[in-house]
């Protein structure tokens, strides 16, 4: 699948398999690896490569992104649909390609204490970032397992409160291929506020449950069937994140079938030391059925291993291998 912009540049996955030790800076490539499952990171630019259950890829991209505005706005609300003209700065993890002069966080530091576990550390002028993962597998052939991701951000500039405006998105390809995930569908389980998603196909799905609900959410057609990825009829999500301009989600949902990707959105105030966290957990499982139910979003045990405080999810993109 194309990275957008439409750079076809092609990307060999090589998934590095020595554990980090904690303090290890500049790594590329992280796998984590559990029973019938990998989960690739790259640290240097690309994101989430990633998620592999009993030999097929069902996770394509990951990006994330967040708007820091370095003062409260009088009068802007979640619902009020536009930005003033104050400074807003855009913060990229593993965003290379979007073009748009953005920070790009990088070289964070890195703890890698087992196989399945992995934690991050981003820092830069106004924000610190602290991630962590947890792949949990399944029997081999079950075709079942479970990545969960916890993310923190932390207002570190001294001057004072900031709003951050947090974005997550993910591009889920059931059946390894933006052709076999044509036929994909989707749908919010639940009531609102809504805090999961339920994509799937004829033999896969994929639920993603967050322990807070988003402020705001979509989900869009990704690619077309023959690859197209032209603005605004295909990857309308990303036209949205890329386009250089502070957007809300508008709180939509394509049914499919098509080629879906999800985004999510958070907006939050923070005080100077203060922090925001999410855990974010998708399970992928059979259509016929999960092992089990996911009734809460369980704490990925690297964050017990840390000793202090909940680790996130990095923002995380990863660059489209050409179709």
């Amino acid at each position: 699948m194309r990275y957008f912009p439409l750079s076809a540049r092609s990307m060999v996955l090589c998934a590095a398999g020595v554990l980090a030790a904690p303090g290890v800076t500049h790594a590329a490539n992280l796998s984590l690896t559990d029973q019938n499952a990998s989960f690739v990171v790259n640290t240097t630019g690309n994101g989430v490569l990633s998620m592999t259950v009993d030999g097929i890829n069902h996770i394509w991209e990951q990006d994330f992104l967040h708007d820091v505005t370095h003062a409260p706005v009088a009068g802007k609300g979640k619902d009020s649909g536009t930005y003033t003209t104050q400074e807003v700065t855009r913060y990229e993890i593993g965003m290379a390609d979007s073009g748009d002069g953005s920070p790009w966080l990088q070289n964070p530091v890195i703890s890698q204490p087992a196989s399945n576990l992995l934690t991050l550390s981003y820092t830069h002028t106004d924000v610190a970032i602290d991630i962590s993962f947890e792949l949990i597998g399944g029997a081999l052939g079950s075709n079942a397992a479970t990545i969960v991701e916890s993310y923190t951000i932390t207002n570190t500039n001294p001057n004072g409160p900031i709003t951050v405006n947090l974005f997550a998105f993910t591009d889920v390809d059931l059946g390894g291929s933006f052709f076999s995930s044509q036929d994909d569908q989707g749908e919010l389980l639940g009531s609102a506020p809504y805090n999961q998603y339920r994509q799937y196909d004829d033999n896969y799905q994929l639920i993603a449950t967050t322990n807070i609900a988003p402020d705001y959410y979509m989900v869009g057609r990704g690619e077309g069937p023959n690859g197209e990825t032209s603005c605004p009829d295909y990857y309308q999500i990303k036209c949205m994140l890329y386009d250089q301009t502070n957007t809300y989600l508008p709180n939509t949902i394509l049914a499919g079938p098509a080629d879906l990707q999800m985004a999510a959105q958070w907006v939050r105030t923070l005080g100077t030391g203060e922090s925001f966290t999410y855990i974010h957990t998708m399970e992928l499982c059979p259509a016929s059925g999960c092992p089990g139910e996911v009734s809460e979003v369980p704490v990925p045990a690297a964050l017990w291993l840390l000793g202090s405080g909940l680790l996130g999810l990095v923002g995380v993109a990863r660059r489209r291998r050409a179709a």
